[in-house]
């Protein structure tokens, strides 16, 4: 039971290779996987150490398990490989190890997949930071403006009818100002000359109200008369 469990669980993390085959460009990815699913399956080890040599006939019993161990493994990795990638790539590599193999493919693609990977790294930042500097411009902008009160917003609008003199309104004649002493028009009572005629004469004439009394008195008063 437990051994049908595992087979189930190396199935599903190989299918990840099968997605993504390996083409050329991919390398770096595919790698990535093929890492994962070999340490999963305790067979990574056979990608960085080379098979040695059988061990003869009489060595002991775990030397002779352990290099068989190792060939089957190898084996077992190297159709793996074949399998995940191109037929074009598959030609060139059939009758390969897969301790070899990984070492060409390295070779092949690994310079030219990190080269790949960096002009396009380059390339995203490059225009992030045109992006950013966009906004950072913007917001630069848009702070330069920023806190201005009522009055500087007011100050820095344009001014409507700039250069324009201001129409003056024509003086109107005050013809409704009316003399309550002699029932004159175009001055108040306190101007009115028959009042000033009244106060230093002390005249008493019908035209000046009873109010005009106390008035008298302050102007003359004010004059020591």
């Amino acid at each position: 039971m437990a051994s049908t469990v595992t087979s189930t669980n190396n199935l599903s993390l190989r299918s990840i290779l099968e997605k993504d085959k390996l083409t050329g460009s991919n390398f770096l990815d595919w790698e990535r996987n093929l890492m994962i699913v070999l340490r999963h399956e305790r067979k990574w080890y056979v990608l960085e150490e080379p098979l040695g040599e059988a061990p003869p006939a009489n060595a002991p019993t775990a030397a002779r398990n352990a290099h068989k161990k190792h060939l089957d493994d190898l084996l077992d990795v190297a159709c793996l490989m074949l399998a995940t990638m191109s037929p074009d790539l598959q030609t060139g590599l059939i009758n390969t190890n897969a301790y070899d193999m990984i070492r060409q493919l390295r070779d092949m693609f690994q310079t030219q997949a990190r080269t790949e990977r960096y002009d396009a790294t380059k390339a995203f930042n490059e225009c992030k930071m045109v992006k950013d500097g966009g906004v950072k411009k913007k917001n630069g902008h848009a702070s330069t403006s920023k806190g201005k009160g009522p009055v500087q917003a007011i100050q820095s609008a344009p001014k409507k009818g700039k250069g324009k003199g201001k129409k003056v309104k024509p003086n109107k004649a005050r013809t409704e100002n009316r003399c309550f002493i002699c029932n004159e028009i175009g001055h108040w009572r306190q101007n009115c000359p028959k009042r000033h005629e009244a106060v230093r004469n002390e005249v008493k004439c019908p035209e000046v109200a009873e109010d005009l009394k106390y008035e008298i008195f302050k102007v003359k008063t004010f004059l020591n008369l």
